[in-house]
């Protein structure tokens, strides 16, 4: 929790702020009551909805309180999300936050085991809790938030630990020898993708639960309610404005989030320019006296509309051109375009971030902090805790993509680079069928995509020249006469030459990289090698 302000930016609610969470109140019996009937809860909407939020601060604190009462008032809980490695994400959130693994005091070796033992078939849990017995009348929940990150890891060559982590996950709540529960939280755009995993389908049909909309009245308590719990208030028409400008768009509710915490943190600093900021341009109020946010305070830093996108930018602009440069490697990595313009996190260790940055550590983590500051909240893990190597790091929440335009221009560049990426590494993939780097291209306005071949000779066509015969140094050979391939003038040009091909093959294993450093390494391939034309 951010004692800095009662909201907490971009971040979901966390289980320990319930006192904080006004709103949906209605919507957390309705869990409980599903959950209840299911022991499985799929937990959907789009993102910014507040599923998080709702689970964590809702849900799992009325959990604690007793108010599942059939179940009793014991519980633990195992909280993680699949991103990487889903299987040793699930067996470190049960070693860490709950009695499994307990009587080992290293625990990394109890996650070792614990990982092997969920991995030997779907009652792993099960097979855990035989070894290690949950105390008397207490129940176990398990939560994957986030839990359309096992998508983007089926895409990427993890189809059969995906397959067994969602029937570890299926299985668990199906049986009923020890008292476990299993949610997850996904954004309603995946939703169509559960069906590339059997018996996902059917357990959803039967238990999802489709988040609501605030209403104006829940709307108008989760924006008063907080700064009430803190001692302050938010002034009557400060709170009618944000309430009109609030439309349809599912980003309002974390910008509006985003908004008062910026709002109160300018306002009401612990101390001269500890966010950031100095404090010549506003009045600080004096110790003891009554804390009211106004439509002042909301003009100064820039409404619903700009705040997030200029509290971004001050956070970048306060790094020096070495540091922007890591600042920029570091949003192009955590964050993806995905098929069907869906904008999504991509978390990463610290340490591969720092690699592809070409930084040392050090000099990554002073770019995050300028990013996780106290009174700023768009990177995780949350200011003070330590960032070593292996600790993945995230952006906080998928509407800062969209809503700061730095960082949505670096994605839309990255988007493209992603084109070219796929374009190469199909490019040997043809080549590891056909035995040759040969290639089909067809032109589509500016873009280019790969068609099959219809014969032997395969064509490299004059977008690919264009994009790769930048200048007379690059391996692109000489341009032919009528009757053969035709070169930088246009046409079409026949390769065959291994080395290419190798090049291409080998950009295939660089899929760890983003996508604008994996087609620079492709080019480089490209580069080296001489077709012969």
């Amino acid at each position: 929790m951010d004692p800095l302000s009662p909201y907490p930016g971009l971040r979901p609610f966390d289980v320990d702020e319930s006192h904080l969470f006004f709103g949906r109140e209605e919507q957390t019996d309705e869990l409980l009551q599903r959950l209840h009937a299911t022991h499985f809860l799929g937990v959907v909407g789009p993102s910014g909805c507040g599923k998080s939020s709702l689970v964590r601060a809702g849900m799992i604190a009325a959990l604690s309180a007793g108010f599942m009462v059939a179940a009793g008032a014991r519980w633990q809980f195992a909280i993680m999300r699949p991103e990487s490695r889903p299987m040793h994400g699930l067996a470190k959130a049960l070693v860490e936050q709950t009695v499994i693994g307990s009587d080992e005091a290293d625990k990394e070796i109890a996650t070792g085991f614990l990982d092997a033992t969920l991995r030997r078939g779907p009652l792993g849990v099960v097979e855990a809790l035989r070894d290690t017995p949950l105390p008397a009348d207490t129940n176990l929940l398990i939560l994957v938030d986030q839990f359309e990150e096992i998508f983007r890891f089926e895409r990427e060559g993890g189809s059969d630990e995906a397959d067994a982590f969602v029937s570890l996950l299926l299985e668990t709540a199906r049986q009923r020898e020890v008292p476990v529960y299993v949610v997850i939280t996904m954004r309603s755009d995946f939703f169509g993708d559960c069906a590339i995993f059997e018996g996902l389908p059917e357990a959803l049909n039967e238990s999802q639960y489709l988040t609501p909309r605030l209403t104006r009245e829940q709307r108008q308590a989760a924006i008063v309610g907080p700064a009430r719990v803190f001692g302050g208030d938010v002034a009557p028409d400060l709170v009618n404005r944000l309430l009109n400008q609030m439309g349809t768009d599912p980003d309002q509710l974390p910008l509006m989030q985003h908004l008062l915490m910026r709002m109160w943190t300018w306002r009401f600093p612990p101390q001269a320019g500890a966010d950031g900021l100095g404090t010549a341009d506003r009045a600080i109020e004096p110790r003891g006296a009554g804390r009211e946010l106004t439509l002042a305070d909301c003009d100064a830093v820039g409404g619903l509309d700009h705040a997030l996108s200029r509290h971004a930018d001050e956070a970048f602009e306060s790094l020096d051109d070495r540091q922007k440069s890591i600042a920029e490697t570091l949003f192009r990595i955590l964050s993806e375009r995905a098929p069907g313009n869906r904008d999504i996190r991509r978390p990463t260790p610290a340490g591969e971030v720092a690699e592809l940055a070409g930084a040392s550590l050090d000099e990554l983590v002073a770019v995050v902090e300028a990013f996780r500051a106290p009174g700023r909240s768009f990177i995780v893990p949350a200011f003070p805790e330590p960032i070593g190597p292996e600790r993945v790091l995230d952006i906080t929440h998928e509407s800062l993509i969209r809503q700061w335009q730095r960082l949505r221009d670096w994605a839309e560049e990255e988007e493209k680079s992603a084109e070219d990426y796929r374009f190469l590494a199909q490019s040997a993939s043809l080549w590891q069928r056909g035995g040759e780097c040969a290639v089909a291209v067809t032109q589509f306005g500016d873009g280019a995509r790969l068609a099959e071949p219809a014969a032997a000779d395969r064509v490299v066509g004059e977008t690919l020249w264009r994009r790769f015969r930048a200048g007379d140094d690059l391996p692109c050979g000489e341009r032919k006469g009528e009757g053969g391939a035709r070169g930088r003038d246009g046409g079409q040009a026949v390769v065959r030459n291994p080395s290419l091909a190798d090049g291409l093959r080998i950009g295939l294993r660089a899929g760890a990289l983003a996508p604008s450093r994996r087609v620079d390494f492709l080019r480089g391939q490209l580069r080296r090698a001489r077709p012969v034309l």
